[in-house]
């Protein structure tokens, strides 16, 4: 599900999570809302942090949503959404360190991992990549 917190079919969106969330626990699978917040002014921590808690308090098991771009932000954003969250991928990047430094802090911060799209799978090849995310997201210590 998604639900784009500032939009217009906001109360849509969010009703249809309700819905959909019902249906997922009658089937007994999880359900992974991607909450985002969707406005012309610029989005802060505390609104992602509402949306978050929001969508989890609703009965989504696990969070996507934007890294507010900090660790500290994202931590407040973690600490108060009480199911793992991720990160997603954002917009399109070829700073490749930069994503790895964003993917690093959002872990450092307690995140329980990412849903990224475009910023891996749109890139030839794809190994690489991958292999740095996999250290980053499972160390061997």
């Amino acid at each position: 599900m998604q639900v784009n917190f500032g939009a217009p079919e906001e109360a849509a969106m969010l009703s249809d999570l309700g819905v959909a969330v019902d249906q997922a626990r009658a089937l007994g699978l999880p359900l992974m809302c991607m909450s985002y917040v969707k406005r012309a002014t610029p989005v802060t921590v505390e609104d992602l942090r509402h949306a978050a808690r929001a969508t989890a308090d609703l009965g989504a098991d696990i969070v996507k949503t934007s890294y507010p771009g900090t660790e500290e932000g994202f931590r407040a954003v973690v600490r108060s959404t009480p199911v793992p969250v991720l990160i997603g991928g954002g917009v399109r990047t070829d700073d490749e360190p930069a994503f790895l430094h964003l993917v690093q802090q959002s872990i450092a911060a307690g995140g329980a991992g990412i849903c990224i799209g475009r910023n891996l799978f749109q890139r030839q090849p794809v190994g690489p990549l991958a292999r740095r995310l996999a250290a980053i997201l499972h160390p061997t210590g």
